[in-house]
């Protein structure tokens, strides 16, 4: 209850506002105000908070985030407080009074990083730039697993492939109008190959054609006999070729256009898959340097020039209806840099990023550095506004092996996943006349530069680009077992500090955003720093750990803990010419 001066008419709502948001201010607490009759005989008013504020007012980690909240902003700043269940702070509504400043990413950055170091748990910030406002919510947790679910088709999904979900349970899509290619970037058993399979699936689903290179040779087993899959090339004969007849396809689609005789919108999409790029390059490279060196062919260039046609392919792909999903183990210096950057705006990155990885891809050092190692799928993406988010992609399994183990509900997830019609049959690479008209003898390169993809069942022994003994075959079951147990076997072998640098010790107060640190000694325990604030003498410290865990140390600045800094994971030069 508060009284005033007969004068003042404490009817009129700027008084009233005024009154309330001092109280509130001073106390913490959101009020709300009542005047009636009597109280206005008496010259008084009476305030009420909500009995959910009082607990609140209460609680201890919910002042001390408001504390929190107040000395990063001042006095001034204005905080509610939101509960969740069984009274836990769900989130905090700011009116932050910081005005235009608050438009620079870098202040907004700074903020995330001091409540994430500073306020106990895991925080999201929305920012509402033109209310001047800011909401704090406690980041939800993320299911480890969710399995792919084939939606109805409809006109208006057709182009949207489902990718992952969102830390709000909303879908990632890769919407092939808006974002013609896409790479995806992730380590050994982080889920890249099962993120692949769920696109490929939903575009053959879709009636797309679909064309996978995989160097590798047993990543795609279960896609070489799924409906609307053209071909899965294993050599590097068979995937230039499969690219080269690629890129002929954007070629006459642009020619077609040319001509008048179709328009953009004409074209069903086709999509060229090329897994591990570096892989892929390496091969390439070297089958290249045998074929120069063993057929002597007449101007054959000093390069293959299959990497100018994925080049093309990624410049020009978009009005033809061509598009490129590249998958690699890590970020490249090259490859995201200048206009190649700008054509793969279809990212995820699957496992956490180093800091260098996380500028190449997202700009930012601290985005994506903090994702649990040992969950599989979970990974950065581009959410629906554009921005990158943490996302767990859909578990779809491998065909192959859900076959091989009878595996029921594997089986039951796949049924609708599979194209009702078979719009595109399985391809083969058809290479061109063995001779010329003059009865010139070929050699292979010529005869690549001629090949075309076509029906299987078509192509004669003598035209069929065969792989080595062995490349083209499915792997058989005793040689490799279940995909699970080629992961587990990949996993044990790994250096479970793959990307970091050996251990040392450092001040606290030189701890980064992306370190390993040892949080348990006695346990032998590591988390990935996600948040640091220094303050005076004390330093701040927010960390998840592998499995999704999360906590915080406070610490004085000259404790010394034991870190492992992320090493430079980009390689150099990949792409040169």
């Amino acid at each position: 209850m508060i009284s005033h001066a007969p004068v003042v008419d404490e009817s009129a709502a700027e008084w009233q506002n005024r009154v309330r948001k001092t109280v509130e201010r001073r106390l913490g607490l959101e009020f709300t105000m009542a005047v009636n009759k009597r109280d206005q005989r008496h010259c008084r008013v009476v305030l009420t908070a909500s009995p959910a504020e009082i607990a609140a007012s209460t609680d201890p980690q919910v002042q001390a985030a408001k504390n929190v909240v107040r000395d990063i902003l001042g006095e001034r700043a204005q905080v509610s407080v939101e509960l969740g269940k069984d009274n836990e702070l769900h989130a905090l509504d700011v009116m932050h009074g910081l005005g235009h400043r608050a438009a620079e990413a870098r202040v907004r950055r700074a903020f995330d990083n001091k409540v994430n170091a500073l306020v106990e748990g895991r925080w999201r910030l929305h920012w509402e730039l033109t209310q001047g406002t800011v909401r704090i919510e406690r980041r939800p947790v993320m299911p480890t697993s969710v399995p792919h679910i084939a939606e109805p088709l409809t006109k208006e999904n057709r182009r949207r492939l489902p990718l992952a979900i969102d830390e709000d349970n909303r879908p990632v899509v890769w919407d092939l109008s808006m974002t013609p290619h896409m790479v995806i970037v992730g380590k050994t058993g982080r889920g890249k190959t099962v993120a692949i399979n769920g696109i490929g699936m939903e575009a053959a689903r879709r009636g797309f054609k679909v064309r996978i290179c995989d160097p590798k040779r047993i990543e795609f087993l279960g896609m070489r006999t799924w409906p609307n899959v053209e071909i899965v090339a294993t050599t590097p004969a068979e995937m230039v070729a499969t690219i080269k007849d690629t890129h002929d396809v954007m070629m006459q689609r642009y020619d077609a256009v040319t001509r008048g005789t179709a328009r953009p919108s004409d074209f069903d999409p086709v999509v060229l898959v090329l897994d591990e790029y570096r892989n892929f390059h390496r091969q390439v490279t070297a089958w290249w340097a045998a074929l120069k060196s063993a057929t002597k062919e007449k101007g054959m260039p000093s390069r293959c020039p299959v990497f100018e046609w994925v080049d093309s392919i990624a410049e020009m792909g978009r009005s033809a209806g061509v598009h490129l999903i590249i998958g690699t183990q890590r970020p490249d210096a090259d490859f995201f840099g200048g206009s190649t950057r700008d054509n793969f705006e279809g990212r995820l990155a699957l496992g956490p990023l180093s800091p260098q990885g996380a500028q190449m891809m997202w700009e930012s050092t601290a985005v994506g550095v903090a994702i649990p190692r040992k969950v599989k799928g979970r990974g950065t993406g581009v959410l629906e506004d554009g921005t990158p988010g943490e996302v767990q992609v859909l578990w779809t399994p491998d065909p192959h092996w859900a076959e091989l183990d009878q595996d029921e509900a594997a089986l039951a997830l796949l049924e609708p996943l599979r194209p009702e019609t078979v719009s595109h049959v399985a391809c083969a690479v058809e290479l061109g006349d063995e001779r010329t008209i003059d009865g010139d003898e070929l050699g292979e390169w010529a005869r690549i530069l001629e090949a075309q993809l076509m029906p299987a069942t078509t192509v004669t022994a003598t035209r069929r680009l065969s792989p080595p003994a062995g490349g083209g075959d499915p792997v058989p079951r005793a040689n490799f077992g279940t995909s699970d147990v080629v992961d587990d076997v990949v996993e044990d072998l790994a250096d479970e500090y793959e990307g970091y640098a050996e251990e040392q010790t450092a001040a606290a107060e030189h701890v980064e955003i992306g370190d390993l640190v040892l949080y348990d000694d006695s346990l032998g325990l590591w988390a990935v720093v996600e948040a640091v604030e220094v303050d005076d003498d004390l330093v701040s410290i927010a960390w998840r750990d592998d499995e999704d865990g999360s906590g915080d140390l406070a610490l004085s600045v000259d404790d010394a803990l034991v870190v492992r800094r992320p090493l430079a994971d980009i390689e150099e030069e990949v792409f040169a010419q």
